[in-house]
């Protein structure tokens, strides 16, 4: 089988955005208004909405729009909330941190408000051109894939030790990682050896939930953007079948 091609078997669906705003909130406020007019952002008309805290034991958070950057209004007409709920009441028992919104107006903001205790939010906003925030299926195409990596502000670099596992990233608390990308890389100068790779997500010096396993291959290059997800302060290890010190890069965001 085409390496290249065996690779992308175990992308996960990709996604390609074109608004991407952040913001960390402590008071009952908004984050920055993005104009989706014009330029790259221009005509986005499908939002997701993520966020994570720390402190608050409870708070509002919704997505507003508006049509002079002067009114707005939250943005949960009928039919225009394809998941979660905009607005969304945050407690310890809220089962998922994000919502999406498929609408268009040319001004939109992420607020939160009705707050308890004092802490932080962190929000973030991705736009999406048309109508759909599904994720599109990756092709194993002979040309190869282009993708565009979401959600992701954080990478770790390690070279695996032997041939059991080795923690990539670490866990914490009850954070949750979830992996854009992984790229490993033969360590042997210009002669790589045919190995297998194993990604998984738990306890790496115990006996961690396999994600995916790629086999007969000298390196990986795979793009998950953001949808190969860990359980609650699990850790992203990854071991190799014959040990060579490769090193393994990953994009995260653990949230």
């Amino acid at each position: 089988m085409n390496r290249l091609l065996f690779v992308l078997l175990f992308c996960l669906p990709l996604l390609a955005q074109d608004v991407t705003s952040s913001s960390v909130l402590t008071t009952a406020t908004c984050g920055p208004v993005v104009s989706v007019k014009t330029g790259t952002p221009g005509g986005s008309a499908t939002y997701r909405v993520t966020w994570w805290s720390t402190g608050f034991t409870g708070y509002t958070i919704n997505l507003e729009g508006s049509q002079d950057n002067s009114t707005f209004t939250t943005m949960n007409a009928t039919g225009q909330v394809l998941e979660g709920s905009n607005s969304t009441t945050w407690s310890s028992a809220t089962a998922s941190n994000t919502f999406v919104v498929r609408a268009y107006l040319p001004y939109v903001k992420v607020c939160i408000s009705s707050l308890a205790g004092s802490g932080t939010v962190n929000t973030l906003l991705l736009g999406y051109k048309g109508t759909n925030a599904t994720p599109l299926a990756a092709s194993g195409g002979g040309g190869g894939s282009s993708t565009v990596l979401l959600s992701c502000n954080a990478q770790a670099e390690v070279a695996l030790s032997g041939t059991g596992y080795t923690q990539i990233v670490a866990g914490s608390g009850s954070t949750v990682i979830k992996v854009c990308k992984v790229l490993v890389t033969s360590s042997s100068s210009g002669s790589p050896t045919v190995n297998t790779f194993t990604a998984s997500f738990g306890t790496c010096s115990g006996t961690p939930t396999e994600v995916f396993n790629a086999a007969g291959i000298t390196g990986l290059d795979s793009d998950f953007s953001g949808s190969l997800i860990g359980a609650a302060g699990a850790a992203f290890c990854v071991k190799e079948a014959v040990a060579q010190a490769d090193k393994v890069t990953v994009t995260y965001i653990q949230m």
